[in-house]
């Protein structure tokens, strides 16, 4: 329900989700005394953190609240014993969560009752297939590995044993909380049989966060417990963002496969520590977490109804709470009010909101609708790009991690994304090579324009509309072929009316003298996915509004081309192919220049036949004083000109290097090398 719209949405309006919604409210504003208190409970939420909290934690209300869901569900009908009941070593209260579900006809429900004992691993107990929920996933990256050990004990990596204090604290405080229990091999051996595996334990720890450190179970490598693990299923606004407490340790596992999910900390350890709840590093932690999460937020559309719509999202364990109005702000309180009287365990002192909000490493400014990289992160990646291409080398495992970070950056900022193929193209030739390495030109031409983009604060940026409709009215319709043959290419257009008429057209030969690309692969004939988008690429020069407009409305193109590749490459705006990305990256900056979107639809070829007219130098279909003269050395370039400079000299490098053998693993171990530090 919460993919939709508000005003798309359907509740349930059966007399039982009427009676609860209003007794819910009516209970809460009599506990409080006062209706707006909870008009400002939000806001002070959100400004004051954890002493702003003070309804969602007040244990009392809490009470009320599942005695009153109790005896409604009662009233209609349910008959499941003890709706109260916490099944101990996990926060949830399943059987009245599971009900709750059930009278609102949820589909996914019943397995909340397994968590009172245990969810499967997936190894000697195979995963459930959830059909309604997920799509079904038939392959895995991991090889399944159908010949286990009966017994595998694996030692742990060099970072425990800078930490093993900090473990053995931890471990017995999982102990204590009952997310864990401390064995002897012997008494291991006793209650689990050959059936344990010891994974080997590694700690992590996060610069970001103060350096909060992270313990992480390796179920992947020696033990293989992941590769046999079969995950069936795939899976003016304010905002108010929560955090998980060990989400993925808040369910328990079947005691039976328990002995799998063993660790210890040392080897000369007479105890091992074996895990009774989910695990961080455990390929079915996720699945578990996500059904359970999924669950929870269904179930607050619900309860919160047609009169309080919010919009919840939810990644690993963070939270966000999203409305538009009062109404809206006071369903975001009751969200994280009634999540809390299920059992979800919410880190209060990382409650926090407003108007503008980083969630899961994204910054949202709500009162200009942009998203986008905080200022800190936004002037991390600016130093760090600049630093880059003015040094001009840089190691295999630091670019690959600096490029991790500009790849996330890139699913909230859409104009940059394609400018980063020629670094994938890069860092993939690179992968398997020791010590510093020179950048080519033509990725520090790219890096010093991405560093230009952040530092005039390209960091935070509108979000593009959601893709029209044929049926809707565009502001420019355009339509384009290419043809090549052994010895040139040309290439055909035309913009087309409201009514379906012809308004302009053009019609070049692509010459050597300027696209010297042409001969990249012997003929042109190899080449026709790129001629085909310098095509668009004219369109949009020609036709599409000119930059730096004063307004801010958006102008909507579409346009028509029978190559089903391009449309793809724009639709995801990526492409490592050269000269298909330089062509791609001027796209861009022209659209971005003028305010514009750009949709292109791919279509048949014999529903093309105009375009592919102009493409063969055929006139007879068009008024010749309708005709516009492209001549490219005259034509005002973003990028263009600045990387194709470099182009061919860096793609030429890049076939060397895919040339070039690995070098062989030395069997000496290698010093750890520094990697980027916090942003």
């Amino acid at each position: 329900m919460g993919r939709w719209d508000p005003d798309k949405r359907i509740w349930n309006n059966s007399v039982f989700w009427q009676e609860l919604r209003q007794e819910t409210m009516d209970l809460i504003v009599q506990h409080l005394g006062d209706e707006r208190k909870l008009d400002r409970a939000c806001f002070e939420m959100a400004v004051k953190g954890e002493a702003g909290c003070d309804i969602v934690c007040d244990e009392n209300l809490k009470q009320n609240l599942r005695e009153l869901w109790m005896r409604k569900l009662r009233q209609h009908g349910s008959v499941l014993e003890a709706l109260d009941y916490r099944a101990p070593g996990q926060p949830f209260y399943l059987r009245l969560f599971k009900e709750l579900l059930a009278i609102s006809g949820d589909v996914d429900r019943d397995f909340l009752l397994q968590g009172e004992v245990g969810y499967p691993v997936g190894v000697d107990l195979p995963l459930p297939r959830t059909p309604h929920v997920f799509e079904e996933q038939t392959s895995w990256k991991l090889e399944n590995d159908p010949h286990m050990q009966e017994e595998i004990w694996r030692s742990n990596y060099q970072s425990v044993e800078a930490h093993k204090d900090f473990v053995r604290q931890h471990f017995e405080e999982e102990c204590a909380e009952g997310l864990m229990e401390k064995l002897t091999v012997k008494e291991a051996k006793a209650k689990y049989g050959k059936r344990i595996a010891i994974s080997s334990l590694a700690v992590l720890v996060e610069e970001n966060h103060q350096g909060k450190r992270r313990v992480i179970h390796d179920a992947t490598h020696g033990t293989r417990i992941n590769n046999r693990i079969r995950c069936r299923d795939k899976a003016s606004v304010f905002s108010l963002v929560g955090d998980i407490s060990k989400a993925h340790r808040r369910f328990l596992h079947a005691p039976e496969e328990r002995g799998l999910l063993s660790c210890r900390i040392s080897e000369d350890d007479v105890y091992i520590y074996v895990n009774k709840v989910g695990t961080f590093g455990l390929a079915c932690a996720s699945y578990w977490w996500a059904r359970i999460a999924g669950a929870g937020i269904r179930l607050m559309h619900e309860m919160l109804g047609p009169q309080m719509p919010v919009d919840l999202l939810i990644f690993a364990d963070d939270l966000e709470a999203i409305a538009s109005s009062a109404g809206g702000r006071r369903g975001i309180t009751l969200s994280f009010l009634s999540l809390s009287c299920l059992g979800f365990p919410f880190k209060w002192a990382k409650q926090r909101g407003g108007l503008r909000v980083e969630w899961i490493g994204l910054f949202t400014d709500y009162t200009s609708y942009k998203i986008g990289l905080s200022p800190k992160r936004a002037e991390w990646m600016q130093s760090w790009v600049m630093k880059l291409a003015s040094e001009g080398c840089t190691t295999p495992k630091v670019f690959e991690q600096g490029l991790g970070r500009l790849g996330f950056s890139a699913l909230a900022l859409l104009w940059e994304k394609l400018f980063l193929g020629p670094l994938y193209s890069w860092s993939a030739a690179i992968r398997n090579k020791k010590g510093t390495m020179r950048l080519p030109a033509m990725l520090r031409a790219i890096l010093l324009f991405l560093g230009e983009r952040f530092k005039e604060g390209g960091q935070l940026q509108e979000a593009p509309p959601l893709k029209r409709g044929t049926e809707e009215v565009d502001d420019l319709l355009f339509f384009t072929d290419a043809r090549a043959t052994e010895s040139g290419a040309w290439i055909g257009g035309f913009l087309q009316s409201q009514e379906g008429k012809v308004l302009a057209w053009f019609s070049e030969e692509v010459k050597e003298d300027w696209a010297d690309w042409l001969r990249l692969r012997k003929d042109p004939k190899r080449l026709i996915a790129s001629l085909e988008l310098l095509a668009t690429l004219v369109a949009i020069k020609l036709w599409a509004p000119v930059g730096n407009r004063e307004v801010r409305a958006k102008c909507w193109i579409r346009g028509k081309t029978d190559n089903l590749g391009n449309a793809y490459a724009i639709s995801k705006w990526m492409s490592t192919k050269f000269p298909l990305t330089v062509l791609v990256m001027e796209l861009s900056e022209s659209l971005r220049l003028g305010h514009c979107y750009l949709a292109l639809d791919w279509l048949r070829r014999d529903r093309n036949q105009l375009a592919d007219d102009l493409s063969n130098m055929k006139f007879d279909s068009f008024n010749m004083e309708q005709r516009v003269r492209w001549v490219p050395q005259e034509q005002k370039w973003h990028v263009l000109t600045r990387f194709l400079q470099h182009a061919k000299e860096f793609h030429e490098e890049m076939r060397k290097r895919k040339m070039e053998p690995s070098p062989k693993e030395s069997a000496k171990k290698r010093a750890r090398t520094k990697g980027l530090g916090p942003w």
